[in-house]
């Protein structure tokens, strides 16, 4: 019910912003805001650069508006502006390290480093950082954001059935690392 609310919230929002409120933008992007920061930090793995992604994804919100015929949309609209900048931001950069031909072979993961009496949930963020990048996101997009499949779906333009497999994969990915966890601690 609470989720629902929010959603409403966020409707009525976007339509008073499609109206010319300045009020009504600057408390959606109060709102917003920390989810879209976050939602490119988990592309990027760089806060700078998350922080920039979300501001220029702002812009664009601007410019697409009066574009956003549907208000229930917003919430998948917008974290597809984030996805795709982040996404831009990401190739950019890779392509700056091929011209400057500084391209290092990627690291090897660090084994988990989480304390004995850390928190469950201590342990899932430190777990995380670990995981390939698609399966970062997908997980913490579904469990720590609660956003459904079929949003997920349609925010990474992506079939949903391919959002279903990577999540089933990234599960059984985590599930290994903390079995390995586990015995190296027993």
């Amino acid at each position: 019910m609470e989720k629902l609310t929010e959603h409403i919230i966020d409707e009525w929002l976007v339509l008073k912003c499609q109206t010319g409120d300045e009020k009504a933008f600057s408390l959606l992007v109060k709102r917003w805001h920390p989810k879209l920061t976050m939602q490119a930090y988990r592309h990027t793995q760089n806060i700078e650069a998350a922080r920039d992604i979300a501001q220029e994804s702002w812009h664009a919100f601007i410019r697409g508006l009066n574009n956003l015929h549907d208000p229930a949309a917003f919430r998948v609209w917008i974290y597809r502006i984030v996805s795709r900048r982040s996404v831009d931001w990401i190739r950019k950069v890779t392509r700056e390290r091929k011209v400057l031909n500084s391209i290092e072979a990627r690291e090897e993961l660090n084994p988990v480093s989480i304390e004995p009496g850390s928190t469950l949930l201590q342990q899932l963020k430190e777990t995380l950082k670990i995981l390939p990048n698609n399966q970062r996101i997908i997980l913490s997009m579904f469990y720590l954001d609660s956003i459904k499949v079929r949003e997920m779906a349609a925010i990474l333009s992506i079939p949903e059935g391919t959002v279903k497999s990577r999540l089933f994969h990234a599960r059984e990915h985590l599930k290994s690392i903390y079995k390995q966890y586990n015995y190296e601690n027993e």
